[in-house]
């Protein structure tokens, strides 16, 4: 519809500051006169949108212009600067307090955002080299950290994905030829390359990130009911059943064998697997492991 994309010509002008009939023609998949006859009929509307031609110009809106809020509602206020208040967490720029300005408004304080964690230091340098290099097409190269060691990787980054609680990469690897996942907190000496690609489809099977996940073993084991809050905090209230003994008996789905035992082994104790049988004997061994190292008083 049209309005949409009218609103949504602003929208990015007030993003990106400046763009070209070009790109917003290819963006809208419109024609370039579709997009001048929007931007004469934003101009018409009190929009102040300014047009440069030539060399290093295009279109942008006048620097002093605020959105007027009345086309949103409070809660839609607050919200649009609550996630601009996230975002800015792992930014340099001051995005909140810029976007409130824009809208004529500030929001409200009763939901704050930080996703930095304590890696704000990090993540923002490798944030905003990554969002240089998707906006540019360019490849990165890193140092990756995973469980088969650590590697010099290549890539072509494509999204800043924030999920399950961390930040990650997700992008095009020349190497496995397929799409990959990087945590950024694993990525180091990170740097964006002279090399540029053409930028790929992405099928929506890739980007349905949950669906890397499949919960496909039982795990069944018996915890102590002190430990009745760690088990909420990560699977929810509905993941054990309480025993006559007083005991949790927890019942989940895992994935990854040594993502669960490592999970299990903070239990200490309190946590003993019932099934199925290769973990159970897995823990075991690791239970055995820590004897060895704990048991004899070393010399």
């Amino acid at each position: 519809m049209k309005i949409d994309r009218l609103i949504g010509i602003v929208t990015i002008l007030l993003q990106t500051e400046k763009s070209t009939v070009p790109a917003l023609a290819q963006r809208f998949e419109v024609s370039r006169r579709t997009i001048e006859r929007d931007i004469d009929a934003l101009c018409r509307a009190g929009v102040p949108l300014v047009t440069v031609q030539g060399y290093g110009g295009g279109v942008f809106i006048e620097p002093r212009y605020k959105l007027d809020k009345t086309l949103l509602s409070g809660p839609e206020l607050a919200a649009l600067v609550a996630g601009a208040a996230g975002v800015g967490s792992v930014s340099p720029a001051p995005l909140a307090r810029s976007l409130a300005e824009k809208l004529g408004g500030s929001g409200t304080d009763d939901l704050l955002i930080d996703l930095s964690s304590h890696y704000r230091e990090s993540l923002t340098p490798k944030i905003e080299l990554l969002r240089t290099a998707i906006a540019e097409h360019a490849r990165v190269r890193f140092t990756y950290y995973y469980a088969k060691g650590v590697a010099e990787k290549c890539a072509e980054p494509y999204r800043i994905v924030f999920q399950w609680g961390d930040w990650y990469m997700f992008g095009w690897c020349p190497d496995a030829a397929g799409w990959r996942m990087y945590k950024l907190n694993r990525l180091t000496l990170l740097s964006v390359t002279a090399q540029t690609f053409e930028p790929r489809a992405i099928p929506p099977e890739a980007l349905d990130f949950n669906a890397r996940f499949h919960d496909g073993t039982l795990l069944r084991a018996r915890v102590a009911a002190s430990e009745c809050y760690r088990l909420v905090e990560e699977y929810g209230p509905a993941c054990y059943t309480r025993q006559p003994d007083g005991s949790l008996l927890l019942e989940i789905g895992y994935t990854n064998e040594d993502v669960a035992a490592a999970w299990l082994l903070g239990f200490g104790a309190k946590a003993e697997v019932l099934e199925p049988p290769a973990l159970r004997a897995r823990m075991a061994s690791e239970a055995q492991a820590l004897c060895a190292v704990y048991g004899a008083p070393k010399k």
